[in-house]
């Protein structure tokens, strides 16, 4: 089993019944990519409904979810804001 970073829901990854997975045909944005924790980028599986809502209304998905990034970075002592 495998939990969407985002809803903590099943994100039913097929890697682990099988060599292919659903994702790889998928067209995940970037900018939705880079809303996960730097630790979970490339290796978490996001699940088809938080793909779906972040399509139909990115920006309420980015508001629910940008906080992840934020802390995130606070854990790690890193602040976007620097330069």
């Amino acid at each position: 089993m495998s939990a969407c970073p985002f809803c903590q829901g099943e994100a039913s990854c097929g890697l682990t019944q099988s060599a292919s997975c659903w994702c790889f045909s998928e067209s995940i944005p970037e900018q939705m990519l880079a809303l996960l924790p730097v630790e979970a980028q490339g290796v978490a599986c996001i699940c088809q409904a938080c793909i779906q809502a972040y399509q139909q209304r990115p920006v309420a998905f980015r508001k629910r979810y940008d906080s992840m990034t934020l802390v995130s970075e606070h854990q790690h002592g890193t602040d976007s804001n620097k330069k």
